[in-house]
């Protein structure tokens, strides 16, 4: 697995997340062990937000020189009076001078409302609050107007075996071209494609074939699924980071044991139902 690629999610160690994620106790340790062997093998970026329950308390009672820090906000909140003090309150916590910020639900905003924010958001990087912005989304209708007119510097988007609407487009060539870096999650679809069809949750039992023709197909490659999740975005030339949620250090210690793969195909799997590929409409 190419560890330069990888940003490390905080969400469950903050709050229940994920449909196959079991939250226990010890969260604290749990993340120690994370962060220091995430140091260790200089992966060097953290995701977190607010919004995380106890996710920025949490990491600011850690040593975080080694990492960058992108952090998550929703649009409404650059529009608070005290908004830069929360983000320099953020800082301190953190101790760092420099943080990216992501901005949830950007392709929503009326154009009105988004050239606001967005006028914000360049000035916050002209005043050195954060070095970069970009935009968490979950759709891709008009993508290439909203960022002909409001440039990201990162695009955050959802990309799987299943999930293919990136390739539609051409997305990828489109935000290759325009300088926009890539950055994908909801790679394994919150755990649903690592595990063995027969243990789905009951709701998504209509899509139980397509979960069993996935499974095979790594079968006859003989590598694992979560192997074949990886491999899938990993090896695509315009994906610069892979947004990874872990429960445990052992979850990350299997990531990184993926091994490179370009032998693998990966035909056909694409679903176009939202009800299954966006895990906001569960």
């Amino acid at each position: 697995m190419n560890k330069s690629k990888i940003i490390i999610g905080v969400t469950q160690f903050g709050m229940p997340y994920g449909i196959m994620n079991k939250f226990r106790f010890n969260r604290i340790k749990k993340l120690k062990q994370v962060l220091n062997f995430s140091k260790k093998k200089k992966i060097q970026t953290l995701y977190t937000s607010k919004y995380y329950g106890d996710s920025n308390r949490l990491l600011g009672n850690e040593n975080l020189d080694s990492f960058k820090i992108i952090t998550k906000f929703k649009c409404n909140d650059l529009l608070k009076s005290d908004f830069k003090l929360e983000l320099n309150n953020q800082k301190k916590n953190f101790k760092k001078n420099k943080m990216i910020l992501m901005l949830d639900g950007f392709e929503k905003l009326d154009y009105k409302k988004s050239l606001k924010i967005y006028n914000i958001l360049l000035n916050l990087k002209k005043d050195k609050y954060i070095i970069k912005f970009g935009y968490s989304i979950y759709n891709f209708k008009n993508l290439k107007k909203i960022c002909k007119n409001f440039k990201p510097d990162i695009l955050q988007c959802p990309f799987s075996v299943f999930d293919r609407r990136l390739e539609k487009g051409k997305l990828f060539q489109f935000l290759n071209n325009n300088k926009i870096e890539i950055h994908v999650r909801s790679i394994f679809l919150q755990g649903l494609l690592t595990v063995n069809p027969e243990k789905l949750p009951r709701k998504f039992f209509k899509w139980k074939k397509n979960f069993e023709k996935f499974n095979n197909h790594m079968s006859t490659y003989k590598v694992s699924n979560l192997s074949g999740c990886l491999n899938f975005v990993q090896n695509n030339k315009y994906v610069d980071k892979i947004l990874i949620g872990v429960d445990n250090i052992n979850q990350l210690e299997e990531i990184l044991r993926v091994e490179t793969n370009k032998k693998i195909k990966f035909t056909n799997f694409d679903i176009n139902d939202e009800k299954l590929i966006n895990p906001a409409r569960w």
